[in-house]
């Protein structure tokens, strides 16, 4: 059994390490889909041997100076997900598309995706919560998944973005990748939701804001104009209020 995560990436040096430390623990190989990072998120990425590193262009629009630069675009998004695996896989037997702060979680992941493709599950059920933690851990070696386990159910996060590629190959994304439009005549078996989709945003409401602000300078003006991501608008005072009360209502989810 061959397993691909592929990790759509932009300036993630804080986080990108503990993203290929979980992935590397059950994927046989990992492609980091860089999208022109100006910090460290190349050289971390590629000091892991299981990864292969691909840069891609997504959108680039004038700024106020008349310079091209690249942008954010939930359009290129889409089209870099839907086929990455088309264009940099090689073959394997279940496919994984993430961010970098988005990690699938089963105690022993890979004897359960083992157990699926040799019962015919080709398109697992995935429940997903929104994890958060005071501090923004340390990596000293340990997981992610090992230091920060509250968080809660959102049902937003059900992402299932892992799957037999031959299922795949009949799919379209929706905004966010939220979700899969399917081809009616492909033969798609699902699971129980056994498998967890964390999403590790809220690492500290530091973190919370610098990142929304650095995603907000980048946002294109066609999602700008749609109101996607308008979240990353939010005022410091607004996310430090959010926060607190995720923070003091989360509760163990691994």
């Amino acid at each position: 059994m061959k397993v691909e995560a592929y990790i759509v990436c932009w300036n993630e040096e804080e986080i990108l390490p503990f993203t290929l430390d979980h992935y590397s623990q059950f994927c046989d190989r990992i492609v980091v889909l860089d999208n022109y990072s100006d910090d460290s998120s190349f050289d971390i990425a590629s000091k892991y041997p299981k990864v292969h590193i691909e840069q891609w262009h997504g959108l680039q629009e004038e700024d106020e100076d008349g310079n091209l630069k690249p942008v954010f675009d939930e359009r290129a998004q889409i089209r870099i997900k839907e086929q990455c695996f088309l264009a940099f896989g090689e073959g394997a037997d279940w496919v994984i598309i993430v961010d970098a702060d988005e990690f699938y979680y089963h105690p022993n992941m890979r004897e359960k995706l083992e157990e699926y493709m040799n019962a015919g599950i080709n398109y697992p059920l995935v429940e997903g919560f929104e994890m958060i933690s005071k501090y923004f851990p340390k990596h000293d070696g340990g997981l992610l998944v090992d230091k920060v386990k509250t968080g809660w159910k959102e049902p937003g996060m059900d992402k299932r973005c892992i799957f037999d590629p031959r299922v795949g190959l009949g799919s379209q994304l929706c905004f966010g990748s939220h979700g899969m439009y399917m081809r009616e005549d492909l033969a798609v078996e699902s699971s129980e939701a056994e498998i967890k989709l964390l999403h590790y945003k809220e690492l500290s409401v530091d973190h919370l804001i610098s990142r929304r602000k650095e995603l907000l300078a980048r946002r294109s003006k066609h999602n700008a104009q749609e109101g996607l991501c308008d979240h990353w608008a939010q005022t410091p005072e607004h996310i430090r209020e959010a926060f607190e009360k995720d923070l003091a209502e989360a509760i163990e989810v691994i």
